[in-house]
């Protein structure tokens, strides 16, 4: 029988857990969904940590387990759902719940590691090259298999039953008298230490190689800087958070279960909080996911506007605009930064057709694709031209010579349609540049994957 304390704190990592579930299924989302090219082997290791951290909490909401200390060690009790299940899958579930743990640490590392060569790339002074991501996916996929394996096999030799306390027999214990718990304490301590040490030492890298890039590169400085501190703020603190009170926790165990007290007993609830953090902290710091969600959740600058998909010109590149017919073809361009007044662009082809098509009740926005767009289009070849003329005039009148490459031509979705234009003597090829999705940076990222 549960105490009403024990309730309380299952109640209570429950609830976190929940709440993990449902960020991390929103940022799941968004990154399928919402990333932009030049982010997408960045996307690639956060999603490796968040495969670890949603499956280290899922372990956590099956297993529920509290502690019990005893005078040589402490034990794991599974409750509601863990204690219905056999004792040979809840031994499995103990043992991941400790693994999984470990393993988000090394996905931060990884992920460190990645950004600081994508940073050194970006400054054309080596770095991440393809060779050298598949090498550092190679080696990620080794180091995550070499510490589940190690790490499991040591805690089912740990795990055993209180010999001192035959209530307990039916409990998971860990013995701190045991020479296996030496040997998980030794590696425990080695591997938090490696895992906290190279993350603040990757971390101290990138941010000294990002004011090398605000001198060297300043038109991508903005996108690197919201890459790097993302990444910083969303994992360095809760790895931190994690990794060192979990190893003084278990360096305690050995010599006084008793001291540790709480601690021992919310070792589980500290790694299912590290989780939420950083899924939170992604939605925050990262802006193609914050305004995305702001947008899906009707909050954003026009809470009336739509999501659809829009090619990079002459570039197989991708990124999630709004068609806003009053402040620009991209809300998640400042427009105010480049053009001084609004542009009235309703008469847009693009925006015609894919209103067409909306207002006949063929798709609905979320479900618009290139394909749909261009088979609009196609019905309206006799008007790009036209239009084209029109939006230069605009252009012109409005934007300064300076600036006037910057500005990006989103409706002209096809090669095709540039190669018109640009032979109809309507449009600089040197004006036809990638749609951008965000609002200061990524002037450079046509020549780099940052």
């Amino acid at each position: 029988m549960l105490s009403s304390g024990n309730s309380a704190f299952l109640l209570i990592q429950t609830g976190v857990i929940f709440l993990t579930i449902l960020l991390g299924t929103v940022l799941l989302f968004l990154l399928w969904t919402s990333t932009p090219k030049p982010m997408v082997s960045y996307r690639n290791h956060l999603l490796n940590i968040t495969f670890w951290s949603m499956a280290c909490v899922l372990v956590i909401l099956v297993a529920q387990p509290t502690t019990v200390t005893f005078s040589t060690g402490f034990c794991f009790q599974p409750n509601w759902l863990g204690a219905l299940l056999p004792r040979l899958l809840v031994h499995i579930l103990m043992i991941l719940m400790i693994v999984l743990t470990l393993n988000v640490g090394v996905a931060i590392c990884l992920s460190f590691a990645h950004r600081y060569f994508q940073i050194r790339s970006c400054l054309r002074v080596g770095g991440a090259t393809e060779e050298s991501t598949s090498s550092l996916a190679l080696s990620g996929a080794v180091v995550h298999a070499t510490v589940f394996i190690y790490t499991s096999v040591l805690i089912h030799f740990l795990f055993g039953h209180s010999k001192d306390n035959p209530d307990l027999s039916d409990l998971f214990c860990l013995n701190t008298e045991s020479p296996f718990y030496t040997v998980f304490l030794v590696s425990l301590l080695i591997f938090d230490s490696l895992t906290t040490f190279s993350c603040i030492f990757l971390c101290v890298l990138s941010l000294r190689s990002l004011l090398e890039a605000k001198k060297a590169a300043p038109s991508s400085f903005a996108f690197q800087r919201m890459l790097t501190l993302g990444l910083v703020v969303s994992s360095a603190l809760p790895v931190s958070l994690g990794a060192i009170p979990s190893a003084v926790g278990f360096l305690i165990l050995k010599f006084d279960p008793f001291l540790v007290g709480g601690l021992a007993r919310g070792c589980s609830l500290v790694a299912s909080v590290t989780a939420p953090l950083i899924f939170a902290l992604s939605l925050v710091m990262l802006k193609p996911y914050r305004e995305k969600l702001w947008m899906l959740l009707r909050c954003g600058k026009n809470p009336n506007v739509r999501v659809s998909a829009v090619k990079w010109i002459g570039r197989v590149r991708w990124s999630y605009c709004c068609d806003d017919l009053y402040r620009g073809v991209a809300t998640h361009v400042d427009w105010g930064e480049i053009i001084p007044q609004p542009l009235a662009i309703g008469d847009f082809f693009m925006l015609k057709a894919y209103e067409r098509l909306t207002k006949q009740g063929k798709l609905l926005p979320m479900q618009t694709t290139l394909q749909d767009l261009q088979a609009a289009y196609s019905k309206e070849e006799n008007r790009v031209i036209d239009n084209a003329k029109a939006l230069k005039m605009r252009m012109t009148s409005v934007v300064k010579s300076e600036q006037r490459a910057a500005i990006t031509v989103a409706y002209f979705v096809t090669e095709d349609y540039s190669k018109r234009l640009a032979e109809a003597g309507q449009v600089d090829c040197a004006q036809i540049k990638a749609v951008t999705s965000f609002s200061s940076f990524q002037r450079e990222t046509e020549h780099m994957e940052c």
